[in-house]
């Protein structure tokens, strides 16, 4: 009886927990799908959402009605004035939606997104339907937890536009319980998620929020990449999202952003057939789980934190995080290393004709190190030449580095193959001492530059190459040498090496990068010739079965091979476009009418079909003037009146399409006073933003003058359509159009 209770016991237990499993599975279907339908609803059917538009008021509505069923307290808050900065308003006709979900203790945490998109034309699945799709199923879910602090969950409008308007105006009239922490989200549909790297570096308290929320819901859908952190502190992007409008006001923020192609940006591709709905679900997975994070808490991050230097390695399946006394304190356990090592060896290192070998082991090495890293290289210059692009990795960046490596590979095998005839030197010491001195002078550099992380895996390997220095063994000093390499791999990302390149807008310099891989693997070289003049190295026949002709042989026909099926891959196809900025320019008041192209592509496969059918020439960017008589005026004029000493300065008129924004700007010798907010300020410049809900135009600016000043104004209309009828045409290219008509003149 006692045996068939405890197996009963079992039977019942397995069975309530695979009833439970199954609960469970389809609670996540149903959030799966209801994801997909907030995404297809905002993205789909009610389409592109550009601020104070009829469809953006009804993705306004979406939101408030799912909220409100969700069981939060949910309202619109009115954005219409908002004082971007000390000398800018900006106007529209919108609004915030807002959620809350009352808690019994002190503070309040956000989750945040924007349900605006950038223009007529942009869909905007991923940015940002995606976030606020996140965002619902978010505030569903906490709904039916216990939750300690109050939870808001906001979508802001104007995130598109300038200066973030909705999540300045959301702040500046918060009256519930102080916010302790905020985050939001802006385009978390594809790849795999990560914290934003703008404004600046990710902070601290943020990643291992992050990587605190992935250790329970276990996504596999987490991004720790090194890149992330080291980047913006070399190279601000110039890119922002409404977690900034919180970290001005002092509020620990944070942005969850994804990898996400180029193309897609602000574009008519933005669509919600390309949104991954396993992003959609680790997205909420995730936010969930920071949430019960911060909320389990006091309900904000350590303030120690915010700030800290460290560095993300992300190794075995997990994330290290390496604090900043930890990346400053490795060149001094280094340089202890490197003295205690200079002592046990002082009686070598004094004598001169030791040192001069060494500079001529150094001097040798360089060429052979060239070429030992020149396969690569060779490689993609071969690829992009016989498909007449710059980038013919572009669309398969892993596959190419792959076949990269295999082909650096193959020089190696030729590079230490020839220097194994022309060494100067077949003592093990000089090496070794000219690739720790090499080491240690790249570290402290940039420790010297303050760039502790990018020094810190300089120093590991310098730490590698010294301990490999005390053991006997050549096996354990290639050991040791392994171990001061790894750092490398963390780095050797192609897709976030893409992202970067092509959302930075930055290019590298010709062959700046061939140079960082050979000074980078200068060092590594010598210590490899170092393992290999070590008398039980030189003794034992093994090593130069390495340069036989039967493994040259296998290492070029695997080259051979990665080079035909990089080679029969397109560099751009309908899954990855090149994209081709186009910036066009109507001064109306200078009768000049320029446009500009620009691309990390060859522009000579490009037609400005609406202008000439010829091809644009093959550079990266190129300017076109065209006469003024050969486009349609824009019927734009700004007029002024002066009533009871003031004067009204007015911009008024249309222009195609629905413009982005409207702007009239007034400066002065003198100050003078405008009208603000109801009230006269005194200033000597003053800008008035007005976001247009049609191609109809009207902005006016209220203003006293003292007598006799005059003032100089300009209007300016912005618009995100080809308003020149340029109709610029390429296979597999994306363009984005960014046209500007000008008029200025002066208040007499």
């Amino acid at each position: 009886m006692q045996a068939r209770g405890k197996l009963g016991s079992a039977l019942l237990a397995a069975s309530t927990a695979l009833l439970g499993c199954q609960r469970v599975s389809q609670e996540d279907l149903a959030a799966r799908q209801r994801l997909l339908q907030h995404v297809r609803q905002l993205a789909q059917e009610i389409g592109p959402r550009p601020t104070g538009s009829p469809a953006e008021a009804r993705a306004r509505e979406y939101i408030l009605r799912n909220l409100e069923e969700a069981g939060l307290a949910a309202s619109e808050e009115p954005v219409h004035e908002t004082r971007i900065s000390e000398t800018t308003d900006l106007v529209a006709d919108s609004a915030n939606v807002v959620g809350i979900l009352q808690g019994g203790t002190p503070g309040a945490i956000l989750v945040g997104a924007h349900h605006d998109s950038r223009n007529a034309h942009c869909p905007g699945a991923s940015d940002d339907a995606s976030g606020v799709a996140v965002l619902l199923e978010t505030a569903r879910r906490m709904a039916g937890r216990p939750h300690r602090h109050s939870l808001v969950f906001a979508t802001f409008t104007g995130e598109e536009t300038l200066g973030l308007p909705g999540s300045r105006e959301f702040i500046a009239n918060w009256k519930g319980p102080p916010l302790s922490a905020a985050i939001t989200m802006d385009f978390v549909g594809t790849g795999k998620v990560f914290v934003a790297p703008f404004p600046t570096a990710p902070g601290l308290w943020a990643s291992r929020l992050l990587a605190g929320a992935e250790a329970r819901a276990k996504t596999g859908r987490v991004l720790f990449d090194p890149w992330l952190v080291i980047v913006p502190r070399v190279l601000p992007l110039p890119y922002g999202a409404d977690h900034a409008s919180f970290l001005e006001a002092g509020i620990p923020a944070l942005n969850l952003s994804c990898q996400f192609p180029a193309w897609t940006y602000h574009t008519s591709q933005d669509t919600a057939s390309r949104v991954d709905p396993e992003t959609l679900f680790a997205s909420l997975e995730l936010v969930s789980s920071m949430v019960g994070i911060l909320d389990e808490g006091s309900g904000s991050p350590p303030e120690v934190e915010a700030r800290a230097e460290y560095l993300p390695l992300p190794m075995g399946g997990r994330v290290w995080f390496v604090p900043g006394p930890m990346l400053r304190g490795a060149g001094a356990i280094v340089i202890f290393l490197a003295g205690w090592q200079l002592f046990r060896q002082r009686r070598e290192l004094w004598h001169g004709g030791s040192w001069g070998e060494a500079i001529w082991v150094l001097l040798m090495s360089i060429p052979f190190t060239a070429l030992a890293v020149s396969g690569g290289f060779a490689m993609e210059w071969m690829l992009g030449y016989l498909a007449g692009v710059r980038h013919a990795w572009a669309a398969h960046p892993t596959s190419h580095l792959a076949g990269g490596l295999v082909a650096m590979l193959a020089t190696f095998w030729v590079s230490t193959g020839a220097f194994r005839f022309v060494r100067p030197s077949i003592r093990s010491g000089p090496y070794l001492t000219m690739a720790v001195l090499l080491q240690v002078a790249l570290a402290g550099g940039l420790a010297a530059l303050r760039r502790h992380d990018i020094a810190f895996g300089f120093w590991l390997g310098a730490a590698g190459m010294l301990a490999a220095s005390f053991c006997i063994s050549a096996s354990r000093r290639l050991a040791w040498g392994i171990l001061g390499v790894v750092w490398i791999l963390p780095i050797l990302s192609a897709t976030a090496y893409r992202m970067f390149l092509e959302l930075s807008g930055a290019s590298l310099p010709a062959f700046a990068l061939e140079g960082i891989v050979l000074v980078v693997a200068l060092p590594w070289f010598l210590f490899i010739e170092h393992l290999l003049c070590l008398p039980q190295v030189l003794l034992d026949r093994r090593p130069p079965r390495f340069w036989s002709l039967a493994v040259g042989g296998c290492l070029l026909a695997v080259t051979l091979g990665a080079a035909l099926l990089n080679a029969s891959r397109a560099s751009y196809d309908s899954n990855h476009r090149a994209v081709v900025e186009v910036g066009e320019s109507v001064d109306m008041t200078q009768r000049r009418v320029e446009a500009t192209f620009s691309s990390p592509e060859s522009l000579r496969v490009v037609r400005a079909s609406g202008w000439n059918p010829a091809p644009l020439p093959d550079v990266l960017w190129t300017q076109l003037s065209i006469a003024w008589e050969r486009i349609q005026t824009p019927d734009l004029q700004v007029e002024y009146d002066e009533e009871l000493g003031e004067t009204v300065l007015r911009l008024h008129g249309s222009v195609p399409g629905l413009p982005r924004m409207a702007s009239l700007t007034i400066r002065g010798s003198r100050p003078f006073e405008v009208m603000r907010g109801g009230a006269w300020e005194s200033t000597q410049r003053y800008r008035r933003v007005n976001l247009p809900s049609s191609g109809v135009i009207h902005q006016e600016i209220r203003l006293r003058r003292p007598e006799g000043e005059h003032l100089e104004y300009e209007g300016e209309v912005s618009t995100d359509d080809d308003l020149l009828g340029l109709n610029p045409t390429a296979s597999f290219r994306e363009f984005k159009f960014s046209s500007k008509v000008r008029l200025s003149g002066r208040i007499p």
